[in-house]
């Protein structure tokens, strides 16, 4: 059996790094597609006639590169799919044959608006990336498993470093999660300014500006692919603050995993995934902290700052011990792999 699949972006993390822990009875290609498809045209005219015929020429693109996706994807036994071929409705989505169905946010709010009822009416099997994701997936198929984003234990691990005095909080990301930090800037300023010796990290493609009072605390780094475990090992706590909304709700707590695995406790906000994990604190003990509202993240930075170094390492190590018995590549990897041979 032999999928082959397209992918951009968190794709590589649901799909590339997993099938690396495949059962031998599954093989995969890869497709990558040469051009963006969810991206705009790159270049911007200020003219409205020439940046729509830009454009146009642009979306034409992203479908001949879908044709050609379809073209290959008929001499394989089955397509694994992540999220959409194109961002707008395409003929070629309609030619799919004996496909699963992989996402990780909640698309049809987005790329996928316009094909993905057909996509999970149609699917063999679907790969939701959360409970949230799944139970709308449901509405049209029986054949729904939930399958977080995994995390590669042997790279996202705990590195032994000469650390400072400081008291280290963290993020990595998108600049676009920037917007997150501007409903709570004000109770994470109230914690810096009580702590001169405590830092925000951020770990990004470019500095936060927008975070004008919290600019004299930030040490900005920018993010490199073979420096993002060397950051985030630097963070005494990580955080990752989201909006109360659906499309935060479709959102797969990567970052959080991301930390947990690399034995760092956490501050997320109490929505969507961010909110099952945690619940894992029953069956193993504490390794984060959820903010219910935006006074919460002060005080539980407070919290963790009071708390010895080696609490805080203690903490840490009981949240990789959930990455390894629930989000742990080899661990997902071996169960997508089981579906596979079941539906396709």
């Amino acid at each position: 059996m032999a999928p082959l699949y397209n992918s951009y972006g968190t794709n590589h993390f649901r799909l590339e790094v997993p099938s690396k822990y495949f059962d031998s009875g599954v093989e995969v290609d890869f497709y990558k597609f040469l051009i963006d498809k969810f991206r705009a045209f790159p270049l911007r005219s200020n003219l409205q006639v020439i940046d729509k015929v830009l454009g146009t020429g642009w979306d034409y693109l992203k479908a001949i590169e879908a044709g050609i996706f379809t073209s290959k994807a008929k001499k394989y036994d089955a397509v694994w799919m992540g999220r959409s071929l194109t961002s707008f409705k395409s003929r070629y989505d309609l030619t799919l044959k004996n496909f699963a169905y992989d996402f990780d946010d909640a698309v049809w709010l987005g790329e996928a608006k316009y094909c993905f009822q057909y996509y999970c009416t149609h699917a063999a099997v679907i790969l939701a990336g959360n409970q949230f994701l799944a139970d709308h997936a449901s509405a049209y198929s029986k054949n729904v498993h939930i399958i977080p984003t995994s995390v590669n234990l042997n790279r996202y691990k705990q590195i032994e470093l000469k650390r400072g005095a400081s008291f280290n909080v963290g993020w990595l990301g998108s600049s676009i999660g920037f917007a997150y930090f501007q409903p709570i800037e004000h109770q994470l300023l109230s914690f810096f300014e009580k702590h001169n010796d405590a830092r925000l990290c951020i770990v990004a493609d470019r500095f936060p500006t927008e975070l004008k009072l919290l600019s004299k605390y930030i040490d900005f780094y920018p993010w490199r692919m073979d420096e993002d475990v060397y950051r985030i090992n630097n963070f005494d706590v990580g955080l990752m603050p989201l909006f109360d909304n659906d499309i935060e709700r479709g959102k797969c707590s990567f970052k959080m995993l991301q930390y947990m695995a690399c034995e760092i406790p956490v501050i997320v906000s109490a929505v969507g995934m961010n909110v099952d994990v945690i619940k894992k604190e029953k069956e193993y003990g504490h390794f984060g902290s959820l903010a219910f509202s935006h006074e919460g993240w002060a005080e539980w930075l407070n919290y963790y700052y009071a708390m010895p170094k080696m609490s805080l390492r203690k903490i840490g190590a009981t949240g990789r011990r959930v990455i390894a018995d629930y989000y742990a590549s080899e661990v997902i990897g071996k169960k997508i792999s089981k579906l596979f041979t079941r539906y396709l």
